[in-house]
């Protein structure tokens, strides 16, 4: 009788573990920057027209120019998550090349770097499930902006 309840007892923890995912079958867990990294990816291209929200704008800036903006945020995929390449594209002020790139900057999710893009930098970047929200700085054209009369400081939401 004690060999059959050992037997039994054997059973039902190996079914339970397997049941429960432990041992070698379990998914590693995805970091913060790779969920969002992966929700960037999936929700691409964020905006577009009736898709983008300018919450804040420089003083004399028509934000009706950023009215089409789209942005597109491409990953390695389901092995990692790894920012790869991006476009932006709708907005006259505010495009990429075809060889544009992202990647997070620090170790959290809130400062992404764009090479490649007439933006270099996103901050203060709020990732959510249906939404973008991230802010931007137009440098002036003479101090190394490539753009006259749009300078400053832009606060912007992609759905």
């Amino acid at each position: 009788m004690k060999l059959v309840s050992a037997v039994f007892s054997i059973a039902v923890i190996f079914l339970l573990t397997q049941i429960l995912g432990c041992g070698n079958n379990i998914a590693p867990s995805l970091s913060i920057q790779q969920k969002a990294a992966k929700i960037l990816h999936e929700g691409s291209p964020w905006g577009g027209t009736g898709n983008v929200e300018v919450l804040s704008s420089p003083a004399g800036v028509d934000p009706s120019d950023l009215a089409g903006l789209q942005l597109s945020f491409k990953t390695s995929g389901e092995d990692d998550w790894a920012p790869t390449f991006f476009e932006a594209s709708g907005a006259d002020d505010f495009l990429s090349t075809n060889n544009a790139t992202w990647i997070w900057t620090g170790s959290g999710t809130d400062n992404i770097t764009l090479t490649e893009a007439s933006v270099s930098e996103l901050t203060s970047v709020d990732v959510a499930d249906e939404s973008i929200t991230f802010s931007f700085e137009v440098n002036p054209a003479g101090s190394g902006g490539r753009i006259a009369g749009i300078d400053g400081s832009y606060r912007v939401k992609l759905q």
